[in-house]
């Protein structure tokens, strides 16, 4: 008589194991590959870029967030369909460059030669722009909310439609730009020692003269007014 075979019993914790691996397996391998690809709060991007020779190169849709690109030669390059949130482009040449739409917002352009560039419908919300060169450069609709413009030169530069509200336009040659006009200026943050056409100046001065006064003392009266100790 043939013997029957024992039927194996699976525990429940067997299959509770077996049920968790399936579930996170998955879960796991999507963290790992958005880690490598510097995609997770807590990852960085690993691109460094600094210094390197890039004139004319046509970057394409690449993603550059967070990238230092410092220092870099960009002249010419095309930078069209590259994202570029957040990057260091301190100190980088970019004369000419095409920044068609791009997104540039927190991005670190300080001290940055950004002249004739093509920066039309580009998105420079927040970006640091303390001491750039922008001289002739088309900012055609570009979205400028926020940014910090402080001694940049824009000398000759296109701003129809740009929009400049809480910009910090603090000691900024406007001088020859096109495009500007009185609509844009009374929502910046300051236009504290900026250098303007006479005509523009007089007609923003009528009914925004606060704009021209000097922030830190502004800021200090402020201050003081809130506080009755400090007015004794």
């Amino acid at each position: 008589m043939e013997k029957k075979k024992p039927i194996r019993k699976v525990s429940r914790s067997k299959s509770l194991s077996s049920l968790y691996l399936i579930i996170l397996l998955p879960i796991g391998l999507s963290i790992t590959y958005l880690g490598v690809k510097g995609e997770l709060p807590w990852t960085e991007r690993n691109i460094h870029l600094r210094g390197e020779i890039l004139e004319g190169h046509v970057f394409g849709a690449i993603d550059l967030t967070a990238a230092d690109m410092s220092f870099a030669n960009l002249n010419k390059a095309d930078l069209r369909e590259t994202k570029l949130i957040e990057t260091d482009l301190h100190g980088a040449e970019l004369k000419k460059a095409d920044l068609h739409s791009v997104k540039l917002i927190r991005t670190d352009l300080r001290e940055a030669n950004m002249s004739r560039a093509k920066l039309l419908g580009a998105n420079l919300g927040e970006a640091m722009l303390m001491n750039t060169m922008l001289d002739s450069a088309d900012l055609t609709s570009a979205n400028l909310t926020k940014a910090n413009l402080a001694g940049a030169s824009l000398r000759g530069a296109i701003l129809s439609d740009a929009v400049l509200d809480s910009a910090d336009l603090q000691k900024t040659n406007l001088k020859g730009a096109k495009g500007l006009t009185v609509e844009q200026l009374p929502k910046v943050k300051t236009l504290f020692e900026a250098d303007l056409d006479s005509s523009l100046r007089t007609e923003i001065i009528e009914d925004y003269s606060h704009l021209f006064d000097n922030p830190d003392t502004a800021k200090t009266n402020r201050i003081s007014s809130k506080n009755p100790r400090m007015r004794r």
